[in-house]
C-alpha cells in the first residue's frame, strides 16, 4: 500500500515538471520553436511515459491513425511506382525533390502524439487559463518586432544563438506586409489573431485591477494594430470573429464606427503639411483597406487564388485516391499555365486532397469537424448556466484557424502547425471535462 502511495506521489511529481514545461513552450513558441519545441518534447515523454496516458483507449486517435496509414502508402506508392513514370521524371527535372513525400509525414505524425499527449496538461480550466497567460505573454515579442519594423523601419534577419532564434523582419516590399519575427504576414497574422480571443478572456477576467487592466488593453489595441498592419485579409476577418464572440456584435459595431471616424480624422489631417511632418499617415494602416475595398474578388488577375482553386481541383481529379504527393502542386500548377508563383493551393482541403488523396482529406476533415463541432456544443450549450470565457476564447481560436485554411494554408509554419495541434488538444480536453462532470452528476444522482 505504501509504494503505491510512493508511486503515485512521484507520478504527480513528474507531471508537475511536465506541466511547467509545456508551459516554458507555450511562452517560447513564437519566438524561437527549437527552444520550445525542446521543453514541449519533454513534456510530451513525461506524459506518455504517465500512468493517466492511454493513447490505445482514445477512439479519436483511430481516425489519426488511419491518415498516418494513407500518408505512408501514399510515399511508399510514389517512391516505388510513380517514381519511375516518365511525368515524375520530368517534376524531378523540373526540382522537384521525391524524398519531399516522405519528409512531408513529419508535418503530421508527430503532431498526431502532440494532440494525445498534451491533453492531460489542459484537461481543467485552471490549466487552460494558465496556458492562455502563457500565451498572452508570447505575443509581447511578435508585436515589439512589428512596431519596430513598422515605426522604425529595422530590418532583419536578427540571428541569435547560432540560428536557434530567427527574427526575420523581412522588408515589406518582399512581402507586401509587415511579418516581424515570421518569415511571412500571412503566419504573423494568424498566430495574431488566433492569440486575440485569449487576451479578451483575460481582460474579462481582471476587471477589478486597474493596473492589469490597461497592460492588458495596450496589449489588446497593439495586437489588433498589428494585425491590421500584416495586411491579411484573413487576419482582418479574424478580428471581426474574434470580437463579436468575445465582446459582442454590439460592441464590434460601435468600435468598428468609432476606429472609422477616427481613421479618417486622422487621415485628413495628415494632409495638413505642419501635421504630416508627425508621420500619421506612415504609421496608419492604410493598405489593408485599400486591399480589401480595392479587389476585384471575382477577377483571377486580380483575386489569383481563383486561378489556383480552379486548377488545383483539376488536378485532384485526375488522382483522387493518393494524390500527387509533396511539394509537387508548385511545379504542376506552373506546367499547367499558373498566372503566379503559387507554392500550394491556398486551400487546406485542397492542398491535402491534392498531395494525399481525397479519403485523406475526407479522413482529418471530419475529424476536425467533429471536435469542432462538439466542443462548441458543450460550450455554447443552453443547458450550461455559465459559460467559461477561457472556453469560449478557444473554440473561438479555433474558429478562426479553420477560416484562415479554407483560403489559405499557414499550417507549414513549425510554430502555428504546434499551436493549432495543441489548441485541438485543448478542445478534445472541454468535451472530456464536460463527459467527466456529467458522469459525476448521473453517480450523485444514483445515490
Amino acid at each position: 500500500m505504501l509504494d503505491k502511495i510512493i508511486k503515485h506521489k512521484k507520478d504527480f511529481k513528474t507531471l508537475e515538471i511536465g506541466q511547467y514545461c509545456f508551459y516554458i513552450g507555450t511562452i517560447l513558441l513564437s519566438t524561437t520553436i527549437l527552444i520550445s519545441g525542446l521543453f514541449f518534447f519533454i513534456s510530451l515523454v513525461i506524459s506518455f511515459i504517465s500512468k493517466n496516458h492511454s493513447f490505445k483507449k482514445d477512439n479519436w486517435n483511430l481516425s489519426l491513425f488511419i491518415f498516418s496509414i494513407i500518408l505512408v502508402l501514399n510515399a511508399i506508392h510514389i517512391s516505388l511506382i510513380e517514381n519511375n513514370n516518365s511525368f515524375y521524371t520530368l517534376l524531378r527535372d523540373l526540382s522537384w525533390d521525391s524524398s519531399a513525400v516522405w519528409i512531408s509525414l513529419f508535418n503530421w505524425i508527430p503532431y498526431f502524439l502532440v494532440f494525445s499527449g498534451m491533453q492531460i496538461y489542459l484537461k481543467t480550466e485552471v490549466q487552460r487559463t494558465r496556458f492562455a497567460k502563457c500565451l498572452f505573454a508570447g505575443i509581447i515579442p511578435v508585436i515589439l518586432s512589428l512596431l519596430l519594423q513598422k515605426w522604425f523601419q529595422i530590418t532583419g534577419p536578427f540571428i541569435f544563438l547560432n540560428g536557434l532564434i530567427v527574427f526575420y523582419l523581412k522588408p515589406i516590399e518582399a512581402l507586401g506586409g509587415f511579418a516581424g519575427i515570421f518569415n511571412n504576414p500571412n503566419y504573423a497574422g494568424l498566430w495574431l489573431t488566433c492569440s486575440l480571443p485569449f487576451t479578451f478572456a483575460i481582460l474579462k477576467n481582471h476587471k477589478r485591477n486597474k493596473l492589469k487592466l490597461t497592460f492588458i488593453i495596450t496589449i489588446i489595441i497593439s495586437t489588433i494594430y498589428c494585425i491590421l498592419s500584416t495586411n491579411s485579409r484573413n487576419s482582418f476577418l479574424g478580428i471581426i470573429i474574434s470580437t463579436s464572440i468575445m465582446l459582442g456584435i454590439k460592441f464590434l459595431i460601435i468600435a468598428l464606427l468609432v476606429l472609422g471616424f477616427l481613421y479618417f480624422i486622422l487621415l485628413e489631417l495628415s494632409t495638413f503639411s505642419f501635421l504630416g511632418l508627425l508621420g500619421i499617415e506612415e504609421i496608419l494602416p492604410k493598405t489593408i483597406f485599400n486591399k480589401l475595398f480595392q479587389t476585384n474578388y471575382l477577377s483571377k488577375l486580380q483575386f489569383s487564388r481563383i486561378d489556383i482553386w480552379a486548377k488545383a481541383i483539376k488536378l485532384i481529379m485526375e488522382k483522387p485516391l493518393l494524390g500527387w504527393g509533396a511539394a509537387t502542386f508548385p511545379i504542376l500548377y506552373s506546367i499547367r499555365g499558373g498566372i503566379e508563383n503559387a507554392q500550394h493551393t491556398h486551400s487546406m482541403p485542397l492542398e491535402i486532397a491534392q498531395t494525399n488523396g481525397i479519403p485523406a482529406a475526407i479522413i482529418l476533415l471530419s475529424f476536425v469537424t467533429f471536435l469542432s463541432l462538439k466542443s462548441f456544443k458543450v460550450v455554447y450549450s443552453k443547458n450550461r448556466k455559465t459559460s467559461s470565457n477561457i472556453n469560449k476564447a478557444w473554440t473561438t481560436s479555433f474558429l478562426i484557424i479553420v477560416i484562415s485554411h479554407i483560403s489559405d494554408v499557414t499550417y507549414y509554419e513549425g510554430r502555428l502547425s504546434l499551436l493549432i495541434w495543441i489548441l485541438m488538444a485543448g478542445l478534445k480536453s472541454i468535451i472530456d471535462e464536460e463527459k467527466n462532470i456529467l458522469t459525476l452528476k448521473k453517480v450523485q444522482k444514483s445515490k
